[in-house]
Parts: structure tokens; sequence; C-alpha cells
């Protein structure tokens, strides 16, 4: 399941650079995301194997599975709603050509068409336009990006969450992040005045970030979800380090964990903080 994360995430973060044409490297992850359309029987069973397993280690008896399957069936959605997405990446961004006009000049001592009339270019250099579609592409392209990146860090959170089954404490962040950028995008759709252009011209963008905006939701329902498991799995809770609540700014050497013991009784560990590896 971990791996269904990463290829979403890879997506999703490379989905900006590549609406917007903005990187020509590995187009791998565009089609790495399939793998997870067709996952259901593959986690159904594996879920099934390890219920049946003796408890061992991190996962013991009523170990919470069926919250995997929740997971697994919230993560298919987000693999959907990115095969709809993929379909407007083949959109190309048009620019009209315009050339001043021609005049044709005929001499008086000549009638026409005893002698054909010259022809003389006015103007030679031609005005390019942008069309709608692509004038509304580049006015919502800041919070865009940005929607596709912060739901990339949510879901390689996430997918490191699962992994080693610790509570996904800075995903909150993430996700905030990508609701205030679906508020500039609101923004900006409003001051690029909308319906001043032709409809059928900008509704493959309308779509496209739309689609966006219903994987940010379900990328939230996911984080839910994996919240539920990890207080059922009684996953480590190392909290959001003081040092990102501050902005970067380092104010303790230390961080405190309390975690429960086989017998139930809270320990505290103290960790130094230049040692704590979070991804």
């Amino acid at each position: 399941m971990y791996l269904h994360f990463t290829e979403i995430n890879n997506y999703v973060i490379g989905f900006g650079d590549e609406y917007y044409r903005t990187s020509n490297g590995d187009k791998s992850f565009l089609t790495a995301y399939k793998s997870v359309l067709n996952s259901k029987g593959t986690e159904e069973s594996l879920t099934t194997f390890a219920w049946w397993e003796i408890g061992h280690g991190k996962f013991r008896f009523r170990h919470p599975w069926k919250e995997y399957l929740k997971v697994g069936v919230y993560t298919r959605k987000c693999a959907y709603h990115i095969e709809t997405l993929n379909g407007h990446l083949e959109a190309k961004d048009e620019v009209i050509f315009s050339f001043g006009l021609l005049d044709f000049i005929t001499p008086n001592y000549c009638y026409w068409p005893l002698s054909p009339p010259i022809i003389t270019l006015t103007s030679v250099t031609p005005n390019l336009t942008l069309s709608a579609h692509s004038k509304l592409k580049e006015a919502i392209k800041e919070p865009c990006m940005t929607m596709s990146s912060e739901v990339g860090k949510v879901l390689k959170e996430l997918g490191s969450s699962l992994k080693l089954m610790i509570y996904p404490s800075s995903s909150a962040v993430h996700i905030k992040n990508c609701k205030e950028a679906v508020e500039e995008l609101n923004t900006a759709l409003r001051a690029s005045m909308v319906a001043e252009y032709d409809i059928q011209e900008i509704i493959p963008v309308i779509a496209a970030t739309s689609i966006l905006v219903e994987i940010i939701k379900c990328v939230e329902t996911i984080s839910e979800a994996i919240e539920e498991l990890s207080k059922q799995a009684h996953f480590l809770n190392i909290g959001l380090p003081q040092m990102l609540v501050n902005g970067g700014e380092e104010e303790e050497e230390s961080i405190t964990i309390t975690v429960l013991s086989n017998d139930g009784i809270p320990k505290e560990l103290d960790l130094d903080k230049s040692k704590l590896d979070i991804k």
C-alpha cells in the first residue's frame, strides 16, 4: 500500500510542471498510478492472510486490518480522479497570429485586368495573442502549482505513516496549505473575469482545476482514515516538531515522546532533535 501512495504522490507533484510544460524530465510517473486502479483484489487477499496470522511484533491480536481496506478504497478513488485529470494534459495551448491588412494598390495609368495590381504589405509584424484557454490557465498558475505541491506532500506524509507506523502529525499543515491555495484559486478566477471568455474555450481549464480540488478533498478523507487507523493500531505519535510550528526557529534541543510499554505504563523518551529524521 505504501507503493500506491508513492505512485500517486509522484503523479500529483509532477502534474503542475507537466500541465504548464515547465519540465522535460522522466515521464514514467504519468502511467505509474494505473497500478492502483486494480489493486482491490490484492489488498483484500493480503488483508485476509494477515488477519489469520498469529500476532507478532507491532501487529498484535485484533490489529485493525479492516481499516487498511478503508484506506485502500479511498486511495483507489483518488487514483480514479487522477485518471480523469490525466486526460487534460493532452490539451494544447493556442496562440493566435494576426497580421496587418494587405493594401491593394492599382496605378492610375493602367486598368485592371490589363495590368495586375501591385500588392504591398503595410505591416509584416505578427501580433501574438493568447487564446482564452491559455489566458485563464496562466492566470491561475500559481495556486494550481501550490495545490499540486502541497497535496503531494500530504500523500508522502501519509505513505510514510503507513510504512513506519507513525502518526501523520504534519499532514494537517499541508492540508491547510491546500485549502488556502483553493481560496487563492477562487480569488484568481474572480479576478480573471471568467464571464468574458468563450465558455467552450475555458471549460477544459475549469474542469482540470475542479478535479484537482476534488483530489484534495479525497486526500483529506484518506488522511482522516489513516488517523483513525493510527489510533486503533497505536502508531507512535512523535507530535509536530516545535521548529515547524515556529516557522523553522528552534527553541528546544530535545523532543519528549510519551509511549505506552507492554505493561501499559507510560514512559518518556527524550530524543535529540538534530538526529530526528522527519520526511
